[in-house]
């Protein structure tokens, strides 16, 4: 194994350590605004348009132009992320793919 290799495996492993505890954080944000949101509205203090809340989400992250969310949406985004946070840093972008995934699992 080279050093880059290796360097790169390390540095990825990291940014996938923090890409799942943002993305937990990001999850339970955004559950918890549901759920206050939908509760308001149960309420009667508020009306949400579920339907064009899910149309927008839809066109935003629908990055295979598919017309649903899916698993090409997500493979897309992950490569994506993984060739920014790689690019510039003079690693193995095969080492760092492999300690970004890890780091994801862990």
């Amino acid at each position: 194994m080279t050093a880059a290799t290796g360097f790169g495996s390390m540095v990825g492993f990291c940014c996938g350590m923090f890409a799942k505890r943002a993305g937990s954080a990001a999850a339970i944000t955004l559950g918890g605004i549901v759920t206050l949101f939908q509760l308001a509205a149960w309420g009667g203090y508020i009306s949400v348009n579920w339907d064009k809340i899910s149309a927008d989400t839809v066109r935003t992250f629908d990055f295979d132009k598919s017309g649903k969310l899916d698993h090409g949406d997500v493979s897309f985004a992950m490569k994506e992320t993984v060739s920014v946070l790689s690019s510039n840093m003079g690693v193995s972008g095969a080492g760092f793919a492999a300690g970004f995934a890890l780091g994801l699992r862990k």
